[in-house]
């Protein structure tokens, strides 16, 4: 997108609204967007007009909103990260849903495309890291829900911890000397 099809954050939270009354709704109107967005219906068909510009939107005053197909890609994208947060949120640090929803949409704007990817890396690292996974997920989680880990057990969950790599690591060893024998 060239500089003067640009989208600042309040073009891409209007954006974005649009898709989401949408893919709900089936239709968007101007008055669904201001209510959706808590704003009046002067600033959205600014917006609008701002958005039909630049080839995201198709609007003409007192119709339906819908996307382009560009427009579409774009909010896709915006979701797809809206969604990288929630889940930070939700899964990792144990945010209920809506506290999840609220916080993600309040920051999604805020944080720049280094930290999004940065936040991507380390929730596939979580996922995918032997040292990490669901045992140090929810490990942490206890320790949110519970406050302070009474630490005398850390030998034992240490102890637990290298037991179960040591059977993953056994396994991957054999896979290997498997594929070797191939």
């Amino acid at each position: 997108m060239s500089n003067e099809k640009k989208l600042t954050r309040s073009l891409e939270k209007y954006l974005f609204s649009i898709f989401q009354i949408i893919e709900y709704k089936k239709v968007a109107r101007v008055k669904d967007v201001a209510k959706k967005m808590k704003v009046k219906s002067s600033s959205v068909t600014g917006a609008l007009q701002s958005l039909a510009r630049r080839d995201l939107v198709n609007y003409v005053p007192y119709d339906l909103i819908t996307l382009t197909p560009q427009g579409e890609k774009i909010a896709e994208q915006i979701y797809h990260d809206h969604l990288i947060i929630y889940k930070f949120l939700n899964k990792v640090l144990c945010l209920n849903e809506h506290s999840s929803q609220q916080v993600s949409e309040d920051i999604e704007y805020s944080l720049s495309k280094d930290v999004l990817n940065r936040l991507i890396s380390f929730l596939e690292f979580i996922d995918c890291c032997p040292r990490a996974g669901e045992d140090w997920l929810n490990g942490f989680h206890r320790h949110c829900k519970h406050g302070k880990k009474n630490y005398t057990q850390c030998k034992q969950c240490l102890q637990s911890c290298i037991e179960k790599y040591q059977k993953v690591l056994l396994k991957l060893e054999t896979e290997d000397i498997n594929k070797s024998k191939s």
